[in-house]
């Protein structure tokens, strides 16, 4: 596998808050650390935990989430 690819699965095809922060620290380290580097999702409770949240403010994510449906 390619050494910039990184991969996480959940047996259930779900996407945990502990997958998604491993995924948050990965994608950070590809990040300008000089702008704001926005990123659209869901706002799935899992998706925005603690974890997540400071990994992306310390990355300078900005995250921007969909209403729910």
């Amino acid at each position: 596998m390619h050494p910039h690819i990184s991969v996480w699965a959940h047996k259930k095809g779900y996407i945990t808050s502990t997958i998604l922060t491993n995924w948050f620290e990965a994608f950070g380290k590809y990040t300008r650390r000089q702008t704001k580097n926005p990123l659209i999702m869901d706002n799935l409770s899992t998706h925005l935990s603690t974890a997540v949240i400071d990994t992306a403010r310390k990355n300078n994510i900005e995250l921007l989430c969909l209403p729910p449906h």
